[in-house]
């Protein structure tokens, strides 16, 4: 009986040195894909808000769209450096260039777009 306490004490012992060695905030985890990208899009001559804008995050495929009331999220994201694309039809092209995300941030930003000429 006192060896089997002993063996449950032991391995008690080195499951859990196990679980908080992994469960650290140490320098070697890597950063956590929590950051987010949101925001709102909108007519420059009039503010009205437009739906339907293409969103892309440069040099990736990932895309979203504008809702009903021209806002459009990107969440689930790591920290780092990032360009947004938005396309519309009849609109010129926007480029926001630079969005800088650091773990656990949530940026919002605003965006004009022109009507073509």
């Amino acid at each position: 009986m006192k060896n089997l306490m002993l063996l449950l004490s032991i391995s008690i012992g080195l499951l859990s040195g196990f679980t908080s060695a992994y469960a650290s905030d140490g320098p070697n985890n890597p950063p956590v894909a929590n950051a987010e990208i949101k925001g709102q899009v909108n007519d420059l001559t009039t503010g009205e808000t437009l739906a339907g804008v293409v969103v892309t995050l440069e040099g990736t495929d990932q895309t979203t769209y504008t809702d009903l009331d021209g806002n459009f999220k990107f969440n689930g994201m790591l920290p780092g450096k990032y360009n947004l694309v938005f396309s519309y039809i009849s609109y010129d092209k926007s480029l926001v260039e630079n969005v800088s995300l650091t773990e656990s941030e949530i940026e919002s930003i605003e965006v004009n777009l022109q009507e073509t000429r």
